[in-house]
């Protein structure tokens, strides 16, 4: 067939479909979607027309070669949300898709290669559906297909690769559509203890039969997709149990697998160095969603080997950071590169700070890193190539949730108290951060650090520090006294001239003059005048009794 035109071979198709013989459709089908499929200008009505002629001879066709070009042909199809929801959105079409993708049937693996491949792309067309419909057909709360998806996890070990992706993308679709059906996945099916195993099962090298840390490997690029998509199930898994104020001992012992097979992941780097940061990132996502009230530290950071046998004060010298380490470098390569990824920045801040928060150990870890002692005090403290500089930068980042997780990460380093926290960051770049929690005057946060580590002033603070402005948090250049050579009526009359503009400015709303209310939290200036009259008042009553 050489049709120059897309209406040519869609009705070419169809044409064979419905009259050809069998190796003519095998033909015009593998040309179709070796050439045509993907070509934009092929219209969507064209699609339709063809999607519903193929999904209309599907259930009667039984050659294998033809079956495979047909589910290569829908895989194409079903990225076009208009054809899905016309051709495809059907409880019929979804129970033949799941026949030929297995589900059911996931402890046979078939030797012929057509049927191998209908398999693949019936799971990608299944995947395709639920995503772009939103499982509007609610079969991520069917026990029947939530089980075979689980069951097709479980017998990962007799799976292929893209079989055993496409699997825990379908599962991870389950969790993220449906509560009830992560609900069910997890209660009903031991999804997570499968996970789990499956993500054992990749990294056998790397951890001992009691889940602790033995080596630092590489992973196959296989290898490394998998454990990517293993802890993005893990992560959505996880996120109700945060609301959850009780957990048994099941529970507890899979988060606290979770974590040390996480610590794993961050320990391992890719053979495709680009795909490291992705799955050290999705490893540390997999971590958060673990309740603080379930973490284990010593899990991500354990003894170092040579120490496991010693006796003695488990100092920090003694663990082992390389896991919080790998983190440390996806924070490092993100800010110090400019490459400032919402997405990606603020839930590793939001982790960092949760850790930071659990160990006392991970916390002096990062300050040491990141926030040593200021020595240099004549620049501001968002100005320089370091990273902490590039952190304060991000305080007045346009991102809400970006700049209060930059700004919580570094209160924590500075074990959330008030007055620290401006020496290293001045007053200007603190404030939103302490607005937003109510310490604008001091104060600290509700966690509890120890005193071991207090950060003394360094001698270059003590000799500089009536000299530095809080505002800006650094000693501002000598500057020429603007006042300097005019007389008093000169001063008091740009003074009344300084009023009448504030308050021609207020009056408009242009701006509103802010004061300090008894919480902490600024409040309107008229507001904090008036409640000073109101307390006056009260008292002047009192005084007459």
């Amino acid at each position: 067939m050489e049709a120059d035109n897309s209406v040519v071979s869609v009705s070419s198709i169809i044409e064979a479909l419905s009259s050809s013989p069998l190796a003519n459709c095998v033909k015009v089908l593998k040309e179709y979607n070796e050439r045509d499929a993907d070509r934009k200008e092929i219209s969507t009505s064209d699609k339709q027309k063809l999607t519903a002629c193929v999904i209309d001879k599907l259930q009667v066709l039984e050659d294998n070669e033809l079956c495979c070009e047909v589910f290569a042909l829908l895989r194409h199809m079903s990225r076009d949300r208009h054809v899905v929801l016309k051709c495809m959105n059907n409880s019929a079409f979804l129970n033949i898709l799941f026949k030929f993708g297995k589900f059911g049937d996931v402890n046979q693996e078939s030797d012929d290669k057509y049927d191998q491949q209908s398999e693949l792309n019936a799971s990608r067309c299944i995947s395709n559906v639920i995503y772009l419909t939103r499982d509007s057909q609610g079969y991520c709360n069917d026990s029947k297909l939530l089980k075979n998806i689980v069951l097709k996890v479980a017998s990962h070990k007799v799976k292929s690769y893209e079989q055993n992706v496409l699997s825990l993308r379908i599962m991870l679709l389950a969790s993220i559509m449906s509560s009830d059906g992560r609900r069910q996945l997890i209660e009903d099916f031991d999804a997570r203890k499968i996970t789990l195993d499956f993500l054992k099962h990749l990294l056998k090298n790397n951890i001992d039969q009691s889940d602790k840390i033995v080596s630092e490997s590489s992973l196959s690029v296989n290898a490394t997709n998998m454990c990517i998509e293993i802890s993005k199930v893990l992560f959505n898994l996880n996120m109700d149990m945060r609301r959850k104020s009780l957990y048994n001992q099941e529970e507890l012992s899979e988060l606290e697998c979770a974590v040390a097979l996480c610590a794993a992941v961050l320990m391992s780097k890719s053979d495709d160095i680009s795909l490291t940061e992705s799955l050290h990132y999705n490893a540390g996502n997999a971590i958060y969603s673990v309740p603080p009230a379930c973490f284990k530290v010593d899990k991500l950071i354990p003894l170092k080997a040579e120490e496991k046998s010693s006796t003695g004060k488990l100092t920090p010298e003694r663990k082992n950071f390389k896991a919080i380490a790998s983190l440390l470098d996806i924070l490092q390569h993100r800010v110090m590169s400019n490459t400032i990824a919402t997405d990606i920045l603020h839930p590793l801040l939001a982790l960092l700070s949760q850790l930071c928060r659990l160990s006392r150990d991970i916390r002096l870890y990062f300050k040491n890193k990141i926030l040593p002692p200021r020595k240099d005090f004549n620049h501001r403290p968002e100005e320089g190539s370091e990273l902490r500089n590039k952190l304060i930068e991000l305080f007045t980042h346009n991102d809400t949730n970006l700049k209060h997780a930059a700004a919580d990460f570094l209160f924590v380093l500075c074990k959330e108290n008030v007055d620290r926290f401006v020496k290293y960051t001045g007053y200007g770049n603190a404030a939103g951060l302490l607005a937003a929690r109510g310490f604008l005057a001091g104060g600290r946060g509700d966690t509890e650090y120890s005193d071991t580590d207090s950060d003394s002033d360094t001698e270059e603070y003590k000799q500089v520090c009536d000299e530095i402005n809080p505002v800006t948090g650094h000693i501002p250049p000598k500057q020429v006294n603007p006042l300097e050579g005019m007389t008093d009526e000169q001063k008091e009359y740009l003074a009344v001239q300084l009023a009448n503009e504030i308050s021609k400015l207020s009056s408009s709303d242009i701006i509103q003059p802010m004061s300090v209310g008894d919480d902490g939290k600024l409040i309107p200036l008229q507001q904090k005048v008036h409640q000073t009259t109101l307390k006056e008042e009260h008292s002047d009553s009192n005084d007459e009794f």
